[in-house]
């Protein structure tokens, strides 16, 4: 499918892939987390089960980091992508 696409075209569906892998990563550990504070909330007389949420809830959110940090720096910067898109915008508008 990429070969049918052109150079703009693919830094297009790039950039909104990562767009996309983003707002999923957040919401993600968002319900996760809410899914934890639930269970929190009707476990909260064991104090082992109390624990285990917060562990659950601090191991949510270290991967979200990684994730999304990781994501990212992943192959090259993000602003390589803006760049090379406006670089694209520009040669397709010239007239040669």
């Amino acid at each position: 499918m990429n070969e049918d696409l052109n150079a703009w075209q693919q830094s297009e569906a790039i950039k909104y892939y990562l767009i996309w892998i983003l707002v999923y990563v957040v919401a993600l550990a968002t319900v996760k987390s809410s899914v934890c504070i639930t269970i929190r909330r009707i476990a909260s007389i064991k104090k082992p089960m109390r624990i285990t949420v917060w562990v659950l809830l601090a191991v949510t959110w270290a991967s979200f980091l990684v994730t999304f940090v990781g994501t990212l720096a992943y192959c090259q910067p993000v602003r390589a992508l803006c760049k090379y898109t406006q670089f694209a915008m520009d040669r397709s508008d010239r007239t040669d």
